[in-house]
């Protein structure tokens, strides 16, 4: 019992040394933010009150030179009033004479861009509108002179200089009176103005060596309408504009005393960035004391927690990397630590008799795939395959295919067919519901040896109830011979429909035929007209022989298997059957193998026997092929007569002919069964051209390899 009573007393000190630790890391941390958010409160206050009384010092600087901009245009308008070049403009009261008399030298010396001369009524005499950016005199704005004909008798005196406001912006201006003769009167006004633009901005800027920019009042600004409310109340705002830059911003009001403009002045913050500094300098100070309270804490965790972890993580970590699960950690002390491992040597026990079940459930579950006859795999979302039974490898081995766990799935051995698989296999796979339903869908595989294959896929989610390894699970049954079976009766009994409607109108054609000439031969008495009608019975009898060869050659069609079929050697086969011998014969020809039907020959045959029957006077034959980027072009040409142009097509038409229309009818019907395709494109009059295409993946050529292999287009 008191054995007991101490461990538990040993656990519960063991538990108050992990409490004070957190308590004690928490505490600090929690000071630490205390005190770095109090100093930043009060060091960065101090410096921003500086920075502000600083910013009001600049915005009145600011004020300051903009008044001096307009006390020294006052000093101009005094001077110029007093001139003896303004009182004869005056005098003579002509526009003109202001051009001589004041020079664009005195513009530019002066700086300013307009000089406006009024009588002593107020109206303009004279004036010049002069742009000191291009050193051009420009005509002078008809709003500026109805403005300045309005100006109040008090600001024509000179008694307020300032700033007009004008639609193009704010302009400095100063008015003085010309001094009249009897000494009373004034015998005229002198305008004269400067446009606070962006040259006089830049000029302000650099004598107070800050941006300094006018902003009109009621136009689009930086400022919000509170602010600006603010600033027409004659208050200065400071705002600051970045961590780098800080605005102060103060109502500018024109001669009238309107506030229609406010005045923005930018500076650095250097104020602001030494504040920052001390305040990082606070920071590094707080995180050095931190650093080394936490070295200190994790020295002493080290001795009495750490180490011991370790060992025991240690003796894990090794158990795990043999995977031997009888293995156990040795326990050591007794507190927290030592009842960890002892719960670690429990969890490895249950793993060891959990490990000998799965593993048997395994070994069942994995005979279970091994020995089914379709092909079972599992495949991630992005198509890589995660696992397959064996008969999965053995269709792989049958396309010489290498499987390859976490790698995309595919059979396929060129790009076009194998992106055309996974197409396939991705629009299949987006279809199978999420709520562990089953899809079923067909997936058509081209194998090297350009055979087809089409399997019955079935696919549901294989991550049901676990989204961290989401996938599906397939099950894939060759049913291409059962495809097979059902092109093979489409196709037999297309034939065979074909085949009982030739047989039955062309053969009753040629009875009614026979048997008519029958019956006139039996109303002849002569022997000349007798045998004539013999010959036509003749030929009635011997086109119903043809037909009934037709026939044979026809239901043969598509019977036996496609096979690859040498061209050079098959054209030689078909032209021995024929009297060629007379012919010149060109062949051009790679030595290409075509996978066609085995009637193959008698489509070549047909075509040369075409040129010998229907070709008049053809004394030469060609054939030559010619490799495209979509597939293989096999020409056959004549030197014959030709073929019109509105007979292209129909000349592979049934019955189309002067004989009995089924040689080229049944060329086509050769060729279409491996998809290839012919066409006559020769000039009429020049001879016969015939053009065969082989699609790609159904025609090779032998490699200069000695091995042998094979390349296939």
């Amino acid at each position: 019992m008191k054995k007991n009573t101490k461990n538990r007393i040993k656990k519960r000190k063991n538990s108050l040394q992990v409490l004070s630790f957190i308590l004690i890391t928490v505490t600090f941390i929690g000071l630490l933010i205390a005190i770095f958010l109090i100093s930043q409160f009060q060091v960065m206050g101090g410096f921003s009150d500086v920075e502000k009384k600083s910013m009001v010092d600049n915005v009145n600087r600011s004020f300051i030179v903009i008044k001096d901009q307009v006390g020294r245009l006052d000093t101009v308008a005094q001077t110029w009033a007093g001139s003896e070049d303004t009182r004869s403009t005056l005098a003579s009261q002509e526009s003109s004479i202001i051009q001589s008399r004041f020079p664009d030298e005195k513009f530019l010396s002066t700086k300013i861009n307009v000089l406006i001369i009024l009588d002593q009524n107020g109206h303009v005499v004279a004036h010049k509108y002069f742009s000191l950016e291009s050193s051009q005199q420009q005509p002078t704005p008809r709003s500026l002179l109805n403005q300045v004909e309005a100006l109040p008798v008090s600001t024509k005196e000179g008694k307020n200089p300032g700033i007009l406001n004008l639609e193009s912006g704010p302009m400095l201006i100063a008015v003085r009176p010309v001094p009249g003769t009897n000494g009373t009167n004034p015998a005229g006004y002198v305008f004269i103005g400067r446009n606070l633009d962006t040259t006089t901005l830049e000029e302000i800027s650099n004598v107070l060596g800050l941006q300094v920019t006018i902003h009109r009042v009621g136009s689009d600004s930086v400022l919000a309408g509170n602010v600006v409310s603010s600033l027409e109340n004659g208050e200065m705002i400071i705002k600051p504009l970045s961590e780098m830059t800080i605005a102060g911003y103060q109502t500018l009001r024109d001669i009238t005393g309107a506030p229609s403009y406010f005045v923005e002045v930018a500076s650095p913050r250097p104020i602001h960035q030494y504040g920052q500094i001390s305040l990082n300098y606070i920071l590094l100070s707080l995180i050095i004391v931190g650093i080394i309270f936490e070295a200190m804490i994790l020295i002493l965790l080290e001795y009495s927690v750490i180490s011991r972890v370790t060992g025991l993580n240690r003796e894990v970590q090794q158990i795990g990397a043999e995977g031997n699960l009888k293995e156990r950690v040795t326990p050591r002390g007794n507190d927290e630590i030592t009842s960890l491992a002892e719960s670690v040597n429990q969890m490895l026990a249950s793993l060891d008799q959990s490990r000998d079940w799965l593993s048997e459930s395994e070994l069942r579950y994995a005979n279970l795939l091994n020995n089914a006859n379709d092909c079972i795999f599992s495949i991630s979302v992005d198509g890589a395959l995660l696992s397959y039974n064996r008969q999965l490898r053995y269709f792989a081995d049958t396309l010489h295919a290498r499987l390859l766990v976490n790698q995309p799935l595919s059979f396929i051995t060129t790009t076009g067919t194998r992106e055309n698989f996974r197409n396939q296999l991705k629009t299949g796979l987006e279809k199978v519901p999420d709520d562990a339903g089953t899809h079923i869908f067909e997936l058509k595989i081209t194998g090297p040896d350009d055979r087809n294959y089409t399997f019955e896929v079935s696919a549901q989610p294989s991550n049901i109830g676990d989204a961290s390894v989401p996938g599906f699970f397939c099950i894939a049954r060759d049913i291409t011979d059962h495809k097979n079976y059902e092109a093979s009766l489409v196709t037999i009994s297309k034939k065979l429909q074909l085949l009982s409607a030739i047989t039955r109108h062309d053969i009753r054609n040629q009875l009614t035929i026979l048997f008519s000439y029958i019956q006139l031969s039996k109303q002849k008495t002569e022997l000349a007209e007798i045998r004539l009608m013999a010959d036509k019975i003749e030929k009635a009898a011997r086109t119903i022989s043809t037909q009934i060869e037709f026939t044979g050659d026809y239901q043969e069609l598509g019977i036996k298997n496609a096979r690859w079929q040498n061209l050079l050697i098959a054209f030689k086969l078909a032209i021995s059957h024929l009297d060629v011998l007379h012919l010149t014969q060109v062949m051009d020809v790679q030595p290409f193998e075509i996978f066609v039907d085995p009637l193959f020959e008698k489509a070549l045959c047909n075509l040369v026997h075409n040129s010998l029957v229907h070709g008049e006077h053809v004394t030469e034959i060609r054939l030559m092929t010619h490799e495209t980027e979509k597939g293989l072009l096999v020409l056959y040409e004549d030197n014959g007569v030709g073929i019109p142009a509105r007979d292209k097509e129909n000349i592979f038409n049934h019955g189309f002919g002067k004989i009995n229309g089924f040689g080229l009818f049944l060329t086509r019907e050769i060729l279409s069964i491996t998809n290839l395709s012919i066409r006559e494109t020769g000039d009429h009059g020049v001879g016969a051209r015939f053009e065969i295409y082989v699609p790609l993946g159904k025609y090779r050529i032998k490699s200069t390899d000695p091995s042998g292999d094979l390349q296939t287009g």
